[in-house]
């Protein structure tokens, strides 16, 4: 069986993810939402698309409604509770607000990095979805660029990617007037953020490295740790005892984090390109280049892809303005299995996979 992914876009340019109940919301590098339906695993169903007026930089799903950064138009509001005919619900814009990937959305509010003229964190009120409202912006002192945004009861971290200091803890209880509590510096170009318990899980695109910081005091947050990545790092994601870092062409790095101070990865699967990564139960939704993922974490050490039997195909065309062509090869079941090429004005050639216990996939 050969396989290009689990849900293949047609625009070959899977982006951020977000998953809910039955459903994974997937955005393309070009303005486009798809829906998929995966309460039967085995058969995903494209419930809906929808088009976008300008790129899609996050999204984030909170209730029946989906939130997105878009290219000039700030933050987007979708009512999704019918999937199938998801309908916009409002927008909020300013002059010089332009919504980038820092996006997080808690209770009644939407925090979302503006890096625009001037960049701030927007604190808006999306109580009423259809005429959302700022409730405030924060800036920090000297006027520094900010990255990304992670929300954690009363405290939002906003990580810079290249400051004095390189995160910002600041106080959101009072939505209307936030203020900065506390900062750490140590971190170069620090981007994505998650924060689960008494720790933020950061990664970095110029250390190539996973940092971990208690924050169980806000005023002071701690270094604890960091763990090595090697390509360009994305948003984290957190599910018990383990951290899953979508690692751009080297794939999905999974770490056992049980131990803050010395995480270990227990798991490097090779992928396309992943880009961004959710985990809902036993599996963890990947945005891997032209496909969507699902992969089965039941097992942290032993990740599994999900191949539907509508995703198996016999052939893989190589584009005329192309010499090559990438394909997934999955199977349970070991053995020697035999690949035949051919063109219309070339012999064809064959070649085999050795397929092992030890490595199901190549």
């Amino acid at each position: 069986r050969f396989f290009t992914g689990y849900y293949n876009l047609p625009d070959d340019s899977a982006s951020s993810i977000a998953v809910s109940g039955n459903y994974i919301y997937a955005e393309d590098f070009w303005a486009r939402l798809y829906i998929f339906n995966v309460s039967d695993l085995s058969t995903p169903t494209l419930t809906a698309d929808f088009s976008y007026a300008g790129d899609v930089y996050d999204i984030a799903v909170s209730g029946n409604y989906l939130y997105s950064t878009n290219e000039g138009g700030g933050l987007g509001i979708m009512n999704i509770s019918n999937p199938a005919t998801p309908t916009w619900s409002g927008q909020f814009t300013e002059t010089d607000f332009y919504a980038g990937n820092g996006l997080a959305v808690s209770g009644s509010y939407a925090y979302v990095i503006d890096t625009g003229t001037n960049d701030y964190l927007y604190i808006i009120n999306i109580s009423n979805a259809a005429v959302p409202t700022r409730a405030s912006r924060w800036a920090p002192v000297g006027g520094d660029n900010l990255n990304n945004v992670a929300v954690s009861g009363n405290y939002a971290y906003v990580t810079l990617p290249d400051a004095s200091e390189h995160l910002h803890v600041i106080n959101i209880a009072n939505a209307a007037s936030p203020t900065r509590v506390g900062s750490y510096f140590g971190g170069t170009q620090w981007g994505p953020i998650t924060v689960s318990g008494n720790y933020a899980y950061i990664v970095s695109t110029y250390q190539n490295e996973l940092t971990i910081l208690n924050i169980s005091n806000a005023a002071v947050p701690t270094l604890v740790s960091t763990a090595v990545t090697e390509s360009v790092t994305y948003s984290p994601a957190i599910s018990g005892s383990y951290v899953y870092v979508p690692d751009g062409t080297e794939g999905l790095r999974i770490f056992n984090v049980s131990n803050a101070a010395s995480p270990t990865q227990v798991a490097l699967l090779d992928t396309l390109w992943a880009s961004d990564v959710c985990v809902f139960g036993a599996y963890a939704y990947l945005s891997d280049g032209a496909a969507i993922q699902v992969i089965n974490i039941s097992d942290p050490a032993n990740p599994r892809p999900i191949f539907p039997v509508s995703s198996a195909v016999t052939q893989v065309t190589i584009l005329d303005t192309e010499s090559t062509a990438e394909f997934w090869y999955y199977d349970d079941l070991v053995g020697t299995w035999t690949v035949s090429a051919a063109a219309t004005d070339r012999a064809t050639g064959t070649d085999s996979i050795q397929v092992t216990a030890a490595a199901a996939s190549v």
